[in-house]
C-alpha cells in the first residue's frame, strides 16, 4: 500500500501482491466495481477481453478471487514479472508442479523439453522461459519444479535489492558466495529468495535473484 504521495507504507503478505505496484492499489475500487475481483493490470484487461483458457500466455485460471458479497470470480496471475526496479517476483504456487502441468500455468505449448542441469545440485533439469524480454531459468529435480532464477546484466544490486527489503525484511542470512561476493537469503513462508553476484567468466558478471522451493534437495 502507499500514501497519497507515493511513499510505500505497507506490503500485502499474500504472495501474488508482494510486488504489488502503486497503478494496481489505485484501480482496486474499480476492479472491485468491475466484478473482475482483484488482478493485475494486465490480468484484468485479459479478463474483459475474454482469454479465459488456461494456455494464455502468463497465467491459468483459478478460482481466488473475491468480490467481496461471497461470490468467487474466476483471474489469472503471472507467473513470473519484474517491475521496474528490476525487482523479480514470482507466483510460487508454482513450486511442485509436472513439467506438463508447468507448461500450461506459463501458457506455453511450444516450450522447450527438460535439458539435464550439470552446473550445480543433483538430479536437476532445466527450462528456459522467454517472457517480456526476460529469460527465466526454470529448474525440476525428480520431476516437480523446484527453483527459477532471473539473471541481471548490471553486476550490481541497484534498487532490487532494496526492494526486497521492502517485500521481504532484513536478509535472513548473509554468506561470502565462492567469488568472495556478499549472498543475501530471505526465509519466506514457502521458499527460499536469494541475490547474489553470479560469475559466469572472469569479463563478465550478473546479479541473480533466484527463488528456491523447500522441497529442494540439496
Amino acid at each position: 500500500l502507499f500514501d497519497e504521495i507515493g511513499k510505500r507504507i505497507k506490503t500485502l503478505s499474500q504472495d501474488m501482491w508482494q510486488a504489488v505496484d502503486k497503478e494496481i492499489i489505485d484501480d482496486w475500487d474499480q476492479m472491485k466495481n468491475d466484478g473482475l475481483g482483484l488482478m493485475y493490470s494486465e490480468t484484468r484487461k485479459r479478463e474483459e477481453e475474454g482469454y479465459n483458457d488456461a494456455t494464455s500466455s502468463g497465467g491459468y485460471t483459478g478460482n481466488d478471487g473475491y468480490t467481496g458479497d461471497d461470490n468467487t470470480v474466476t483471474y489469472r496471475t503471472i507467473s513470473f514479472m519484474v517491475d521496474d526496479m528490476e525487482f523479480f517476483n514470482m507466483d510460487r504456487t508454482m513450486f511442485g508442479l509436472t513439467y506438463e502441468a508447468f507448461k500450461e500455468r506459463v501458457g506455453k505449448a511450444d516450450l522447450m523439453q527438460p535439458e539435464a542441469w550439470p552446473w550445480w545440485g543433483h538430479d536437476l533439469e532445466v527450462v528456459y522461459v522467454s517472457e517480456d524480454n526476460e529469460t527465466y531459468a526454470c529448474l525440476f529435480q525428480y520431476g516437480r519444479f523446484v527453483c527459477v532464477y532471473r539473471d541481471a546484466a548490471d553486476e550490481k544490486p541497484g534498487n532490487m535489492f532494496y526492494t526486497a527489503m521492502d517485500s521481504y525484511g532484513t536478509p535472513t542470512e548473509e554468506s561470502t558466495y565462492w567469488n568472495g561476493t556478499t549472498a543475501y537469503k530471505w526465509k519466506l513462508d514457502d521458499c527460499y529468495y536469494e541475490q547474489h553476484v553470479e560469475t559466469y567468466s572472469e569479463s563478465e558478471s550478473h546479479y541473480r535473484q533466484q527463488y528456491t522451493s523447500f522441497d529442494y534437495v540439496e
